[in-house]
């Protein structure tokens, strides 16, 4: 898989309002994120992660694991961001912006 998150990829779009509380997302790919692998001019808001992310990757992030042009209002990541076989770029909520 290429973008592993409960959304893989996004473009000129709104998150709002959503809540992981349980379980984990994992995998082998490219990017891998909570709520949001890839997000392109697009609004996340009052988002929470609470789920592991682990994989081997690039890129990781509890929320967006890479965006651009993208807004976070109001986010919280709660949990750690696993070890990754590449990780070289991880972040709590958000890689690249």
């Amino acid at each position: 898989a290429y973008n592993i998150g409960l959304f893989g990829c996004i473009e000129n779009s709104i998150i709002k309002n959503l809540k992981l509380d349980k379980g984990s997302i994992n995998g082998d790919g490219n990017v891998i994120a909570g709520i949001c692998a890839m997000a392109t001019n697009s609004k996340i808001c009052n988002c929470v992660n609470n789920v592991s992310v682990e994989g081997n990757t690039n890129f990781s992030g509890g929320i967006i694991g890479v965006g651009n042009s993208v807004t976070l209002e109001q986010c919280s990541n709660l949990k750690n961001i696993g070890k990754h076989h590449f990780g070289r770029r991880n972040s709590g909520m958000c890689y690249r912006k």
